[in-house]
């Protein structure tokens, strides 16, 4: 009898153990699932960060994918803290365990890596992200600032103003505009390019330059306008001064050498262009222009020339006295399509 019941304690505590085992494999297994459901979502997270980082080409498309992703950050944060919470529970676990199971502690590794990844690169993208918006919002800015010069230099053609007053009023009005819309900087240009080269976005560097070269066009376009608009008001101010010299001298010839001397003499002016003076004078006036121009900017005006055919010719304009700033039109539609 005493060597069964020494049998019988031997087999209840070998059960009891086993029994307990079975429990803490119970416990962990837990674990295991609870990991194994994680990893599956920290996946799904991991294709929704790569799908956003996709490159953008234009405005629109970059504010859509930031806002897409600003609506995902939360859950995807709420999963990172619910994986780092359950990952230091399971650790506590196989640490107070004296049991050694090789393949919870291989998913804990799995899982640690997993998190740091989706962490990584959501910060990653959020960047990305931010910093594309930002490019192209600058860029809109540059195009916005383009297109309103454009509308503004067409609606005020000199064909509208053939008076010195009138002229001078258009040339003030150049210069408060050219006050008022602050001209960028071509830092701006330089950090887009730097950081489109960053998130290796070609499209954002190529929209880049060609934002630049219409900012540089309708800038050399705003000062055209306006030593053009000073030159002619000089030029018919010249031009009234002549004529009333004109009128003295014709005067006095007609007290001296009587009134049919005179009239022949009349005649004879008015169809005789004075050129001689008038030229001499028109190249001090140019003389005076470029004094003018060089007062808006410590540099001579660049001769701009258009690329495309949305372009406005400033040369064709130069020599016409302002009438190739009528095809301003041309050039306002391009910028609305490249916008």
């Amino acid at each position: 009898m005493a060597v069964v019941a020494s049998s019988v304690s031997r087999l209840k505590a070998l059960a009891e153990n086993r029994l307990a085992r079975l429990y803490g494999y119970e416990n962990l297994w837990k674990y295991v699932e609870e990991i194994t459901k994680t990893l599956a979502q920290l996946k799904k997270a991991h294709e929704l960060i790569e799908r956003h980082q996709k490159a953008s080409c234009h405005l629109k498309s970059a504010r859509h994918q930031k806002e897409s992703f600003a609506k995902s950050q939360p859950s995807i944060n709420k999963l990172l803290k619910q994986g780092n919470a359950l990952l230091k529970k399971a650790h506590k676990s196989l640490t107070e365990s004296e049991l050694s199971i090789t393949w919870l502690e291989q998913l804990c590794t799995k899982l640690q890596a997993e998190l740091e990844s989706v962490s990584a690169s959501a910060i990653k993208t959020c960047d990305i992200l931010r910093i594309t918006y930002d490019c192209y919002f600058k860029l809109d800015q540059v195009y916005s600032w383009a297109l309103t010069a454009m509308k503004y230099i067409s609606q005020n053609s000199m064909d509208n103003y053939m008076t010195p007053e009138a002229l001078e009023l258009l040339a003030t009005g150049l210069k408060s505009f050219m006050e008022q819309k602050t001209f960028i900087d071509d830092v701006v240009f330089d950090e887009i390019s730097k950081q489109a080269r960053f998130l290796s976005n070609r499209k954002l560097a190529e929209r880049n330059k060609m934002a630049k070269r219409r900012y540089s066009e309708t800038k050399n376009l705003l000062r055209t306008k306006y030593c053009l608009v000073d030159k002619k008001r000089l030029q018919i101010e010249e031009g009234s001064a002549d004529l009333g010299s004109s009128e003295s001298l014709v005067s006095a010839e007609k007290d001296r050498l009587g009134v049919h001397a005179a009239d022949v003499h009349l005649h004879s002016s008015q169809s005789a262009p004075a050129t001689p003076a008038l030229a001499l004078r028109g190249c001090n006036n140019h003389k005076d222009l470029n004094r003018r121009s060089q007062s808006l900017e410590d540099e001579d005006l660049p001769s701009v020339e258009t690329e495309g055919s949305d372009g406005v010719d400033i040369g064709a304009s130069a020599a016409t006295g302002g009438a190739g700033f009528e095809d301003v039109a041309n050039y306002s539609i391009g910028l609305e399509k490249t916008s």
